[in-house]
């Protein structure tokens, strides 16, 4: 695949290419114009790359190290396959995306986004006290936790509601993530500095009447279903592929 389409610069098989020199399916011969996804860091860059002496854990035990890593947890309904043959992952109905409250309920663990709050160790500790991931490198998982809360806006966007949660006293907190790419940018530039997350606390607690996802510091719906639509879905599952908070 060296073969480079001029107007996306997306990589191709030559023989694939239109008799016109344009190809179509990628960018539709340059109809269809998405913003390049932010490199990754050098750090996971390498390990993605067999460049880190940690690459052959990292590479065997991705899936583990992305949902350790995650702030919305992934579900569906998985049918059980009969018979031999090829292994088949075959789901019933719609994978769904959910986000948890900045707090587990009383009793339960704290998970996915809820533990980007704590401190750096007691995370790491209930990270590797899940029985999936003990096939995962400590300290592998620790650099990964700390490059996270430096560099993805989800993890800084929640610190800033826990640090807002602290310093009012109040359990009465929500957070909405939104991005409306209908906006006219010219007219809307987005801010260069923390652009995901609007923290704010008021009296009757009424939310924004459009949003993409919303954060409460604890109620009791623990859960809420994020809309497949949400650009912010996919770097809220997949924090490695997207650890600087691209949009999918």
């Amino acid at each position: 695949m060296n073969d480079i389409c001029l107007d996306c610069n997306s990589k191709n098989f030559a023989k694939e290419k239109p008799s016109d020199g344009k190809y179509i399916h990628c960018c539709h011969k340059g109809r269809v114009s998405l913003p390049s996804l932010k490199p990754l860091p050098p750090f996971i860059k390498d390990l993605l790359t067999d460049s880190n002496p940690e690459s052959k854990n990292f590479i065997k035990s991705i899936r583990n190290y992305n949902s350790a890593l995650a702030f919305a947890s992934i579900g569906a309904e998985v049918s059980q396959m009969s018979g031999p043959g090829t292994y088949c992952y075959k789901i019933q109905g719609q994978i769904y995306h959910r986000i948890s409250a900045l707090h587990p309920n009383v009793g339960e663990r704290p998970k996915f986004a809820q533990l980007y709050i704590l401190d750096s160790e007691e995370a790491l500790n209930e990270r590797m006290n899940i029985r999936s991931n003990n096939t995962c490198d400590r300290l592998l998982m620790s650099q990964l936790d700390q490059l996270m809360r430096q560099v993805n806006p989800f993890a800084e966007a929640y610190k800033m509601m826990h640090e807002l949660e602290n310093e009012n006293g109040s359990t009465n907190v929500c957070m909405f993530i939104r991005h409306d790419r209908n906006l006219d940018l010219r007219r809307y530039n987005a801010p260069k500095v923390n652009e995901v997350a609007i923290v704010f606390q008021n009296v009757d607690g009424e939310p924004p009447f459009e949003r993409d996802i919303r954060i409460h510091s604890r109620n009791t719906r623990t859960t809420q279903q994020i809309s497949i639509l949400s650009p912010n879905c996919d770097p809220m599952s997949y924090p490695i592929l997207f650890p600087l908070g691209d949009e999918g």
